[in-house]
């Protein structure tokens, strides 16, 4: 080994050596991240498309089927003593579903095609419709709570020991 010359590795320009380990620089964890973040984002933009196509067509067939639901919620009034209130009742709430459904689903599809645009508005976009996913299930209450883990930050135990 005395004549042959020693191989040294080489150490990037971009690394810092501590300690016997490589340790990236800042704009090499930042890259990471973003890069990351990328490929988590474009999934849960088509995810969330789907989503809202789904709802929008389910408010569409809400509409289309509500002289039907309105015939059988009615044939079950027709012991009860006061069938009118609750009729109205039943049209108040119909009425809230068809909305939530059409807003949930228009929201859905303007985040996530802002988020796989990789606009800053499709985040706020797709918090409010992963709140008002919630109310369906089991799709709307997975990608809502997978949505909200996802976008919205996390308070360290180091955050909230400082103050």
């Amino acid at each position: 080994m005395a004549g042959k010359e020693e191989k040294r590795r080489k150490i990037p320009s971009n690394r810092d050596l501590r300690a016997g380990t490589f340790f990236p620089l800042l704009p090499g964890i930042f890259l990471k991240r973003f890069l990351l973040q990328l490929e988590i984002m474009k999934p849960l933009g088509i995810c969330w498309i789907a989503y809202g196509i789904l709802r929008v067509c389910l408010g569409v067939v809400l509409l289309l089927f509500e002289p039907t639901a309105t015939v059988m919620f009615g044939a079950l009034l027709s012991r009860v003593a006061d069938p009118f209130t609750l009729m109205g009742l039943f049209h108040a709430v119909y009425v809230f579903a068809i909305v939530l459904s059409f807003v949930c689903g228009i929201l859905g599809i303007a985040g996530g095609l802002a988020i796989l645009g990789n606009a800053k508005a499709g985040r706020g976009l797709l918090i409010v419709a992963s709140l008002l996913a919630l109310s369906e299930m089991p799709g709307g209450i997975a990608l809502g709570v997978y949505t909200l883990i996802l976008l919205l930050p996390a308070r360290s135990t180091d955050s909230v020991q400082a103050k």
